[in-house]
């Protein structure tokens, strides 16, 4: 079983969250992977960080919301790029829409991949890492390539055979295909926005119907 997104109006890659699926004996928790400025693998859903934590209400970082291309896209908000790991941790996430929860100071503090790793490996169960990580092209043009750093991450935590509690997922191939030469853990190949036919084929409704790595490598290569 998996816990994929937010649990009980805690927000996804919270603690909060992580705590109330191993409380519920989930088999795997879902952790999204960025990379700060200072090169921190970090647990958010995005680069963009503008919908997903406080940081537009923090005033001391209102000159970073910036426009950037994020997959092709003109993006104006706050980029986790442009804030280290520590300023990062200083946010909070936010609560699900429409969530009555109370919040104190501490609440849905934004955490760092090593915090989580660590956090799992308290429990009294092994508990399985569903890692996905978040805009690897993006990522490499800002130079904070995710390949390396990932990888010596999971190193530190001991993940680094295909028995090991974790699984990386990503759309992009070549992301892939270079984490393939470095590790020997669980790759998914994530395949978005489609629904198999009857036939078995893939059906691609939304315009998005490749990776971003192959539109900018102008390859034939979709979804389907």
């Amino acid at each position: 079983s998996f816990a994929l997104t937010s649990i009980d109006n805690a927000p996804a890659n919270s603690r909060e969250s992580f705590a109330k699926a191993f409380a519920q004996n989930a088999d795997f928790i879902a952790v999204d992977v960025v990379v700060s400025k200072d090169g921190v693998l970090m647990a958010l859903p995005s680069p963009d960080i503008g919908a997903s934590t406080n940081v537009g209400e923090q005033n001391q970082y209102a000159n970073r919301k910036t426009t950037k291309q994020l997959d092709g896209i003109a993006t104006n908000s706050w980029f986790a790029t442009d804030f280290t790991a520590a300023e990062l941790q200083s946010l909070r996430l936010k609560p699900p829409t429409g969530s009555n929860v109370v919040i104190d100071a501490n609440s849905f503090r934004v955490q760092s991949l090593p915090q989580v790793i660590a956090y799992a490996k308290q429990q009294n169960k092994t508990f399985g890492l569903y890692l996905q990580t978040r805009n690897p092209t993006f990522h490499a043009n800002q130079n904070l390539a995710m390949e390396d750093k990932l990888v010596a991450a999971l190193q530190q935590a001991g993940y680094t055979t295909q028995s090991s509690a974790v699984v990386v997922r990503s759309r992009e191939i070549g992301h892939l295909k270079t984490l393939r030469d470095k590790t020997k853990v669980r790759l998914v190949q994530i395949i978005p926005g489609a629904t198999l036919a009857f036939d078995g084929s893939v059906q691609q409704a939304s315009a998005d119907d490749r990776p971003f790595d192959q539109t900018l490598a102008a390859s034939p290569v979709t979804y389907a």
